[in-house]
């Protein structure tokens, strides 16, 4: 009766928004949180890591570091930040904060989390890695702590 047309319902309804929308067989569908359970499809391309999620949108930032175009440009392929690509550091910030990567005309880029204080960046900034102390060869953010905005 009721219960077995229900569950002929379901079952169709989940082969047809699971398998015959979603691409290369993947689900590619995930729930809105619009009104009455609408499916929207999710935008392609990779899926964001817990990690980079709160980096792009939830953590609070200290600080901005301008950078110039080859570290825009370096950044933008997901590669770490290096001293030589700073032009300015606003704001004050501690090792393991969160700070915004803006080109010189101040446009958001990406946001990361920073190997180095302000005042050592201040130190840091436009020199190459090798022109640096040994304790500060290190990235100013790594590849792994930024996020692309």
């Amino acid at each position: 009766g009721f219960w077995c047309s229900a569950m002929v319902w379901c079952v169709c309804w989940y082969v047809f928004f699971f398998f015959f929308q979603a691409k290369d067989g993947r689900r590619g569908l995930v729930r809105s949180r619009g009104l009455g359970g609408v499916y929207k499809r999710q935008p392609s391309g990779e899926r964001l890591s817990a990690r980079r999620f709160w980096l792009r949108h939830a953590a609070e930032t200290h600080g901005r570091l301008v950078l110039d175009d080859g570290a825009v440009a370096a950044v933008g392929r997901r590669r770490s930040l290096l001293a030589a690509g700073i032009v300015a550091v606003t704001g004050v910030f501690s090792a393991g904060d969160v700070v915004e990567l803006v080109d010189q005309r101040g446009e958001l880029c990406a946001r990361g989390v920073a190997g180095f204080a302000t005042d050592e960046v201040t130190r840091m900034i436009g020199r190459s890695t090798g022109d640096l102390p040994a304790d500060l060869r290190a990235p100013v953010v790594h590849a792994d702590d930024l996020a692309l905005l």
